[in-house]
Formats: C-alpha cells, structure tokens, sequence
C-alpha cells in the first residue's frame, strides 16, 4: 500500500497522534522524550533543542522522533510561545518582506531559484537550521545526512505549521538536490501561510502526493493569515462578536495584513487541505471577547477535539 493510502486508511488516527506530537512540542524540553515515548512508542534521536529570548522565553523549539517498527522519521517543530513578543513580531508577522528560501545556511551555490518566503519565516526556518543537537553535537541537516529513513514527516502546530513547508522545501534541496518529493511528507495544524504565488507554485510541483497535509479550523484566523483580511475580520460575526474598530488588536491586524498586501509576495495557502467546521465556544468570557475565542479556536486542544468530533 501507499504511504498516502495507509494515511488516508486511518487518517483520523494520523491526525490525532500528529497533534499530540505537536501538544508536546510545546512542553518543558526535559518533559518531552518521555511525552513522545509513552504516548507514541517512538523514540527522540535528535533534540529536543529549545532557543529562548532575551527574557528566557522558549519562542522556537523541535525535536525529531523515531518509529522504531518502520524506522520513520517524525520532525517535530513547535509553534508560538504566547508570552514571547520575539515569536510573534519577528516570525509570526514579519510579513511586509520576503526572502529567498535557498539564501540558507548549507547553500552555497548561486544557481539556485528565487522563492521568496515571509522574512519572518525565513528568521525562524533560520533558526532553526542554525540548533545544534546536546546529544550528537549535528544540526538537523547533519543528522538527518547519516539517518537512512524510509520516510521523514515533518509537522508542526501554528508558527510551527508555517514553517513546515518550507522547512521540506529547503531539507528536499539539501538532501534530494530539490526532486518531485517522495520521501517527506508535510503534516500541519493552524498554520500561517508561509508565502505567496511563487512559493506555492514551487511546492505544488515538489509535493504532489494525495494527502490531506494541512489542517485547519474554519474558526481559527491563523490559517487565513495573511490571505484573507475579510474571513479574519468578519468570522465570528454570525455569533454577533466583532473586532470593535477602538481595539489595539484590530489596529495591529489591519497593519500587519496592510504590510503583508504590500510585501508583493500575495500571500495564500499552498493547498486547501482538511477543514474542520469550527464550533464557536459561547463559554469563553473576557474582558475582550474577540481575542479570547481566537485563542481558544487556535489551541491544539481544540484542535483535537474537532478531530475527534468530525473525523
């Protein structure tokens, strides 16, 4: 069989132990091989490796894990500390530039095509490429050059979903000299869109495997970040809740997709991949109300639940 057909088979199953890869992803760095181990089985090779801000926040964390029965891979890149203005202003939305992809470490050759990505995606695909494992003392890119892996997936949740595709992109290039890809798989939840029309069209024509990579819920903005000012703006307003022009949160989205527009790169996801129909949580009470059911309808364990309700 197919690895897309054995993912599609149990695609629920798929999705479920993927976001809980990714839950974990976000816990204390000495937590987490334990995590992956009694709840998957698998076996952490590489990481995890954490970088921390100015202030000691962890705002970029990934791991890579081993399925001992299939000698998988499973690249585990972690999402947006809430608390880390580092994450958000100089990864999630640092969208008013774009840089090329391939201007990488570990590429040093001038030949090599112009796909730009959000200069905030490149900083933290950067970064992460730049993580020096405790253990073997390899970057990613060294480890994964002495692994023989039938198969590698690369996921992550939010700012970790934005990364993933692009992080295959470069790893493809770097590892398979940019062929059709057909040994990686992206997975992702909640991710922000990565690129625009250029990016999209490059990945389309690398990964071509019929799976449903990319999750989202229709209530969660971030995946319609940073193409589609009206969907961010108006999807809460069937339950009368808007985003009140007075509210610093509205100025600073209507500046950050005001950037975005500029930035010429025309922003959009790569595929429509898996919708969940998001379930508006009338418990959610704030002093601002809008913020607080974003947040709640971006979070992994909402996430899980709308797989376990609609998968």
């Amino acid at each position: 069989m197919d690895i897309c057909d054995e993912i599609n088979s149990g695609y629920k199953n798929f999705a479920l132990r993927a976001i809980d890869l990714c839950t974990i992803a976000y816990d204390d760095k000495n937590a987490i091989k334990a995590k992956v181990k009694s709840n998957t089985g698998f076996d952490v090779v590489w990481g995890p490796n954490v970088l921390y801000d100015a202030v000691g926040i962890a705002y970029s964390a990934m791991f890579v894990a081993k399925d001992p029965a299939t000698n998988h891979l499973y690249l585990v890149i972690r999402g947006t500390d809430m608390y880390s203005l580092y994450s958000w202003l100089e990864e999630d939305f640092d969208v008013g530039k774009g840089e090329n992809l391939f201007k990488m470490p570990g590429i040093n050759s001038h030949f090599v095509p112009n796909i730009p990505i959000a200069k905030g995606t490149h900083r933290g695909l950067k970064e992460l490429l730049s993580m020096t494992d405790d253990t073997t003392g390899r970057t990613l890119v060294r480890f994964l050059q002495n692994q023989n892996y039938p198969l590698l997936y690369i996921m992550g949740h939010s700012l970790g979903g934005t990364l993933t595709p692009a992080m295959m992109l470069y790893l493809n290039y770097v590892l398979n000299k940019g062929a059709v890809i057909t040994n990686m798989i992206p997975f992702t939840f909640a991710g922000l869109s990565p690129g625009g029309h250029v990016f999209n069209y490059y990945f389309n024509h690398r990964f071509t495997r019929a799976v449903n990579w990319r999750v989202h819920n229709t209530l969660d903005i971030a995946p319609f970040m940073w193409g589609s000012r009206a969907y961010v703006f108006d999807v809460y307003e069937p339950w009368n809740l808007k985003l009140w022009d007075w509210t610093l949160d509205k100025g600073l989205i209507e500046h950050y997709f005001d950037e975005a527009a500029n930035s010429g790169l025309r922003y959009g996801q790569a595929q429509a991949g898996q919708a969940l129909p998001g379930v508006f949580d009338q418990s959610v009470v704030d002093d601002n109300l809008w913020p607080a059911q974003a947040a709640h309808q971006h979070g992994t364990k909402t996430y899980k639940m709308l797989i376990q309700k609609w998968l």
